[in-house]
């Protein structure tokens, strides 16, 4: 009830109401956050439990990111085939769920092989990314043809808020839940446990999810389309192209050390699972907390410069834990990361949003999903990399976190180059830094 009382103060009058069918939008993303939450945030903690090493650990998050986004572009094809958007996001989302129930059964402790259980966890997390990925696209052609422009800032900004505060009590309920176990192999019934609520959350977002309405567009963007001049040609359009060029190098800078977040808070750390989900939580809820205002930031200054403002904030936050271990610290820093990724998160997601053709705004997703995916695995091979081959000690990661936040001061040069954002950037050097932005955005 209280979601629907708040849903109707999106508008501001009645005519800026959204359609009662689009209430249930709330519902589902609230249950999908509560799986993102309570199951997809302790993937790594899990994977570290069950034994594998803090180098590892990131990877066998962000390769089965990269092998999902590959996959996804077949999307198109599946929606072809079911004859619905509505039915292909419900299937994806519904394999994803039965993924975790999969990693549920492991925590129970199946008895397979140490070789046998690594390939069960990497291809179901391989699962679990692959339809996640595979709905997205589908979703985002689906929903924005549904919701009226008239109200659609108000809508995604309230709905982002809503899975941020589902994120969050997933996040706590989880920690508090491990943090009653002993160590090691004591917590894995604990995340069996977790991975199959989730599973049960991701299930009943799906049933929100079939009472939507049938979205008006039907996707075209596949693997085919790239072999098609027609679909680079406005993807090649300057706007277009800059968006794609600031997302790609902002993942590859992010995941230069964000992989590797958990196993130093877990191992180098030794924080306990109390401790933890503080760190982790404090960011999630100062994005509820300043949903708000970042939606009238986003009013008063426009998706462009909110996105950029964003891009700046997010590039001291790696290397502020270079700093200190202190834990009250580290909580402001996380209240900083969560704010600053508040601003990013909202911005990029009005800029899809401003696409006014849905065939288009599916190819932007589909096409940054792979992109992303790639530049997430490409930063994590780098810290991978510069973490060594031997026990990991506090300088591997000050070095990949440093070079995280030296890196993240590449794209915030892009974003001028749409015209449209309020901060500017004089000087000569940063005309010689735009030159190369400006060659392949003509």
């Amino acid at each position: 009830m209280q979601i629907y009382q708040s849903m109707k103060i999106l508008g501001k009058t009645s005519q800026n109401q959204l359609p009662a069918s689009l209430q249930v939008s709330l519902w589902d993303v609230a249950f999908y956050s509560l799986m993102v939450g309570l199951g997809e945030t302790y993937l790594s903690a899990f994977v570290l439990t069950m034994g594998f090493s803090e180098r590892a650990s990131g990877l066998l998050i962000t390769l089965p990111t990269l092998i999902g986004s590959v996959i996804q572009l077949l999307s198109a094809l599946c929606v072809r085939l079911f004859g619905s958007q509505r039915k292909w996001v419900m299937i994806s989302a519904s394999i994803q769920a039965t993924s975790l129930l999969g990693l549920s059964a492991l925590g129970l402790g199946l008895p397979l092989s140490d070789v046998a259980k690594e390939r069960a966890v990497f291809g179901l997390i391989t699962a679990y990314w692959t339809f996640g990925l595979a709905a997205g696209p589908s979703w985002s052609s689906w929903i924005g043809s549904i919701v009226p422009d008239h109200c659609r800032t108000h809508f995604f900004a309230y709905r982002t808020r809503v899975a941020q505060l589902f994120t969050v009590v997933g996040l706590i309920v989880a920690g508090l839940a491990l943090e009653t176990r002993g160590p090691g192999e004591l917590k894995l019934p604990i995340f069996a446990l977790l991975f199959a609520v989730s599973a049960l959350c991701r299930y009943i977002s799906v049933g929100f999810l079939k009472q939507h309405p049938e979205g008006m567009i039907k996707p075209s963007i596949d693997a085919r389309n790239l072999l098609k001049p027609d679909f680079w040609r406005w993807l090649a359009a300057r706007r277009t192209f800059t968006i794609i060029v600031f997302l790609f190098v902002t993942q590859i800078a992010t995941n230069v050390s964000g992989p590797f977040f958990n196993a130093y808070m877990l191992k180098h750390l030794a924080l306990d699972y109390e401790h933890y989900v503080a760190l982790v939580s404090i960011a999630f809820a100062t994005r509820v907390l300043s949903g708000g205002a970042l939606q009238r930031l986003a009013h008063r200054l426009g998706s462009t410069t909110l996105t950029h403002l964003g891009a700046f904030l997010i590039v001291p936050i790696p290397a502020l834990w270079v700093l200190t271990d202190s834990f009250g610290w580290l909580l402001l820093f996380q209240a900083l990361t969560g704010f600053a990724w508040g601003c990013h998160e909202l911005g990029v997601t009005l800029l899809y949003m401003e696409k006014q053709s849905h065939h288009e705004r599916a190819g932007l997703m589909t096409i940054t999903q792979l992109l992303n995916a790639s530049a997430m695995f490409l930063g994590s091979w780098i810290g991978f990399l510069m973490l060594g081959s031997g026990p990991t000690q506090a300088f591997s990661y000050y070095s990949i976190f440093i070079a995280s936040s030296c890196l993240r001061l590449l794209p915030i040069f892009a974003l001028p180059l749409l015209g449209d954002s309020r901060i500017r950037f004089p000087g000569r050097v940063t005309q010689v830094i735009l030159m190369p932005f400006r060659f392949f955005a003509r």
